[in-house]
């Protein structure tokens, strides 16, 4: 179910996590104004990068962002279970591929008064390899 789609009452919800962060950033904040004055002889633009460094508040998401993180899962393991057929099918066309390999390999010689390039082109034109699909083909083949 879309968020745009969500009842007013489900979105007070992640509303009400925003609010808590703020107060959490806020504090963080008084922390930072509140930090003991540092060596003089530093610059004002020194100064301000070590508090920077100390403690950093990150902006805090919207409802939109927290009610993607909780509905996020179902789409993972969707993506886990195409990573491993996407790996299945990989191996199955390299299995493929070295059998290829193999039957070019067991070819009878040809007879001596060819050249390499005619021998080669004789050879892969009785058993010539197929490029593997790409990941798009893939899809396709499947929707």
């Amino acid at each position: 179910q879309p968020y745009e789609e969500l009842a007013t009452k489900d979105k007070e919800r992640y509303e009400r996590q925003i609010l808590q962060m703020k107060n959490s950033a806020d504090t963080t904040e008084a922390l930072l104004s509140s930090t003991p004055p540092l060596k003089k002889s530093r610059s004002a633009k020194t100064k301000a990068k070590l508090i920077s460094k100390k403690v950093k508040s990150k902006r805090a998401p919207s409802a939109y962002m927290l009610f993607c993180s909780e509905h996020r899962q179902p789409y993972e393991e969707l993506a886990t279970k195409d990573k491993e057929r996407y790996e299945r099918q990989i191996l199955q066309m390299k299995n493929s591929a070295d059998t290829t390999e193999a039957l070019l390999s067991s070819t009878p010689p040809l007879k001596k008064s060819r050249s390499a390039k005619t021998k080669a082109k004789l050879i892969s034109k009785k058993v010539k390899s197929k490029r593997a699909p790409s990941a798009y083909m893939l899809f396709c083949s499947e929707h």
